[in-house]
């Protein structure tokens, strides 16, 4: 796992992903809650990171197969969304 996250973007994808629970159910389910696993919450938090960071800096990194799990992820969550 090559990115690092600050205490402040934790906090905040912790807020957002609690505030998806009162649109989807199954938008909140994505995700696991960091108490049910922690590679989970690392995921959620990596995807935020990603589309802040890799639009601006050249140094944002992420392996094969944390981008190959994300895709799924993406994937899903645009199907929950198009409901």
């Amino acid at each position: 796992m090559n990115a690092r996250l600050s205490g402040d973007n934790r906090k905040n994808s912790v807020s957002l992903r609690n505030y998806s629970k009162y649109l989807s159910k199954d938008l909140y389910e994505l995700f696991l809650t960091p108490s049910e696993d922690a590679n989970e919450k690392y995921l959620f938090d990596l995807l935020k990171q990603g589309y802040k960071e890799s639009r601006y800096k050249r140094e944002y990194r992420i392996s094969a197969e944390e981008l190959e799990v994300l895709i799924g992820k993406v994937a899903r969550m645009k199907e929950v969304v198009e409901r």
